[in-house]
């Protein structure tokens, strides 16, 4: 006889998932809900702030310009430097990192190629124009010679 209940009685066991990770919902706040939320107790609140926190921890130089680059290393820097962060916390704060990194860069190529074909679309518009300017500048020339009386022989 088997020790363990029928798999259906009331008995059984529960089997929980191996995950213990926490789940978070995507909140429908804004980021300046966010900022200026009074439960946050954080002194940094606007981009003066935020450079005086993130260069008084040596994340960024005062010379770094607040590239995406830039910000994507620093979150990239502080996962790895920070002392009390979970591999929950390290994992969310890369995946945040990379995420912000490719999408920007993918934003830009995109605006790169769309850039690019205003561009050849400009050209060849002016292309257009000029043929269009130098057949209309041929028609008049030609018109005035073709009506112009020719020589009569005598």
């Amino acid at each position: 006889m088997s020790a363990e209940p029928p798999e259906n009685s009331q008995y059984a066991r529960a089997t929980r998932s191996k995950c213990n990770a926490i789940r978070f919902k995507p909140s429908k706040r804004s980021i300046p809900e966010f900022i200026n939320d009074p439960s946050n107790q954080s002194a940094i609140t606007d981009e003066h702030s935020t450079r005086v926190e993130l260069e008084s921890r040596l994340l960024i130089t005062r010379a770094a310009k607040a590239s995406i680059d830039t910000l994507a290393t620093t979150l990239l820097d502080f996962s790895v430097q920070a002392p009390s962060l979970t591999p929950m916390h390290v994992d969310v704060i890369r995946a945040i990192a990379i995420l912000f990194n490719v999408s920007f860069h993918l934003h830009s190529y995109r605006i790169f190629v769309f850039v690019r074909f205003l561009i050849i679309l400009h050209t060849f518009l002016v292309f257009c124009k000029l043929i269009y300017v130098h057949r209309m500048a041929l028609l008049r020339l030609s018109s005035f010679f073709c009506y112009r009386s020719l020589p009569t022989a005598a």
